[in-house]
């Protein structure tokens, strides 16, 4: 009986220890949980590898919309983005002439199911200002490919690297490489345009239109132009995507072909001399 006794004693000292414990608290389980991991740096070669969603514009129009002879055709670069379901291709606004008559837009894509089809696509709308232009399908593309990704170009730092992507001379696949030389100059003083980028990754006549991309793959730029003319200093110009994205939610709803913003400053964008290239 004593035994019985010591026994039941030893397991009800046992009990009141395991009940005396901390228990484990629900914060100490959360701040266990490790952080996400920011995304990995990729190559060049990498980010192209990706880029099925470039694109590849051609503007066919006529100069005088009653001489055949007058025909003349316009290149360009651009990339193919997700907005709510429907795919569009964003581009430079300078691809679509302000003279003449637009007889067909063509878009091909680097995934290698589309890079011999020709998509027809009409301008949906556009902003001569910014310099951005939204292209829509005349029919839906079965594409089960790569969009691109849009990320922030308030996030660029000076040297940073970027990759260009485009298709130069008409010649496609191509890309380039350089740094951020500025996030961020303005156009004018006492005007409200945005600004844009300069950087030093080589693009030529056909670029336009065509994305400029950060260390991630993800889109920061629409490239635009080369400027230096005389002055021996040619640099390239790129419009911050964080400008195409806030005027994505405003022109693609309503599919207006004139966006007025582009009146506001139509002396300013004149003085450019922006030529198809």
């Amino acid at each position: 009986m004593k035994s019985h006794k010591i026994a039941i004693a030893l397991i009800l000292l046992s009990l009141i220890a395991a009940c005396s414990k901390k228990p484990v608290t629900l914060t100490a389980v959360t701040n266990s949980v490790p952080k996400p991991l920011p995304p990995s740096p990729k190559t060049p070669e990498e980010i192209f590898e990706e880029a099925d969603y470039l694109a590849y514009i051609t503007v066919e129009m006529l100069l005088d919309s009653k001489d055949t002879a007058s025909y003349r055709r316009l290149v360009g670069s651009g990339m193919l983005i997700d907005f709510e379901k429907n795919f569009y291709v964003l581009t430079a606004s300078h691809l679509l002439p302000t003279f003449g008559e637009v007889q067909k837009v063509w878009v091909r894509l680097k995934d290698k199911d589309f890079s011999t089809v020709n998509l027809e696509a009409e301008f949906l709308a556009y902003d001569r200002v910014l310099d951005i232009a939204v292209l829509a399908f005349k029919t839906k593309p079965e594409y089960k490919g790569k969009v691109a990704k849009l990320g922030q170009s308030k996030d660029l730092k000076i040297g940073e690297e970027v990759v260009a992507l485009g298709s130069p001379g008409q010649i496609p696949d191509c890309l380039s490489v350089g740094v951020i030389e500025n996030p961020f100059i303005g156009i004018d003083e006492g005007t409200e345009h945005p600004g844009l980028i300069l950087h030093d990754a080589p693009v030529r006549p056909g670029n336009s239109g065509g994305p400029l991309l950060n260390k991630y793959g993800e889109v920061v730029g629409i490239n635009i132009r080369v400027d230096g003319g005389n002055k021996g200093f040619w640099v390239t110009q790129a419009v911050p995507i964080d400008d195409a994205k806030e005027l994505l939610l405003k022109i693609i709803p309503n599919g207006l072909k004139d966006w007025p913003h582009m009146m506001l400053y139509l002396t300013l964008v004149n003085s450019w001399d922006i030529t198809p290239y």
